[in-house]
């Protein structure tokens, strides 16, 4: 059979952990120009900042979907795949 190659930035990427998805989030919520978007029942959150102080763990806790735009910038196993895709 095929062997894997866990050198590969796709099976990095496939294989990210709960740790690397906290540390994107963590990340994100610093972030004025790429933060999350919360969105609720289907429904944005227009106020994160003052809903949830921004922060992406107490919205997930709260039941809201999250979206990371630019989440090559948030983290360096999403920016080597991502980066490996554009050459």
């Amino acid at each position: 059979g095929a062997s894997l190659d866990k050198d590969c930035p796709l099976f990095k990427a496939v294989n990210m952990n709960w740790n690397d998805v906290a540390q994107m989030l963590h990340h994100c919520r610093d972030s004025s120009s790429h933060a999350p978007l919360f969105f609720q029942n289907g429904n944005p959150i227009t106020d994160p900042t003052t809903t949830y102080a921004n922060n992406p763990h107490a919205a997930y806790l709260d039941g809201c979907s999250i979206i990371v735009n630019h989440a090559d910038f948030h983290h360096p196993i999403i920016a080597n795949l991502c980066s490996s895709l554009q050459q």
